[in-house]
């Protein structure tokens, strides 16, 4: 059953205690198509976009244009079409983006409303879950985010969207000299991300306070890098009315 991915082994805080769970192929293989309904109301990492609060952002200039354009490129015809593109010319289809700037400028709340404008429901990534004291867990669960992901875009008619906030904390620059073990794990880790984004083909939103820390095969990775400058004084006499 572990050579089929059917169960998977979680070791908890102690090396004797330790839990199975069945994985997303052993949950489909069981349930069937309600396997992702159960997973669903399993996973609280799953956001519906029925769910978001529907806020109203402000914004101008060239940021204006570029979140319009991204935003029109998310929805369903202009999504499919723009997919078809990247896949005639060779490209990877996935949508990755990525939302850059200091704190408190919009990022978050922005692909929350891009999800609700869109009807797009949100895999959020908990990067607290991604670490573990084992050697090897952290790997399979970095691994298991897109398995995940991937399971959910199979079985929905609209693409939903991966979000990953302060993804600094996963898309890291790499160590060159390793002379620890954590140092080795970080750059597997860094090389399975680039392996999944060089074959993603859903919707990828990723927020960063700290653009400058990421690693440069990330940023050749993103379809769309949107920056986000603090607002200006028209912006802000929106806000504030």
């Amino acid at each position: 059953m572990f050579e089929m991915d059917l169960i998977e082994l979680h070791r908890q805080r102690f090396s004797n205690d330790a839990q199975l769970e069945l994985t997303p192929n052993g949950m489909e293989l069981l349930l069937g198509d309600d396997a992702i309904l159960y997973q669903a109301k399993k996973n609280k990492d799953i956001l519906s976009h029925e769910d978001i609060k529907k806020v109203e952002l402000f914004f101008d200039g060239k940021l204006k244009q570029q979140i319009d354009f991204l935003s029109n490129s998310l929805k369903y015809e202009n999504y499919l079409e723009l997919q078809k593109r990247l896949t005639d010319k060779n490209m990877v289809s996935g949508i990755n983006t990525i939302l850059y700037g200091g704190p408190g400028t919009g990022k978050t709340e922005l692909c929350f409303q891009l999800a609700k404008a869109t009807k797009r429901d949100i895999f959020q990534v908990d990067l607290s879950q991604t670490k573990d004291l084992y050697f090897g867990e952290s790997e399979k669960k970095v691994k298991q985010i897109f398995i995940k992901y991937n399971n959910l875009l199979s079985k929905s008619e609209i693409a939903p969207i991966l979000m990953i906030n302060e993804c600094d904390g996963l898309f890291s620059r790499r160590i060159i000299n390793t002379q620890r073990s954590t140092d080795q794990t970080l750059n597997t880790i860094q090389n399975i991300l680039l392996e999944e984004l060089e074959r993603f083909q859903g919707i990828l939103l990723a927020t960063s306070n700290l653009a400058e820390n990421l690693d440069s095969a990330f940023e050749r990775r993103f379809l769309f890098k949107i920056q986000f400058e603090k607002p200006s004084t028209a912006v802000k006499i929106k806000i504030w009315k």
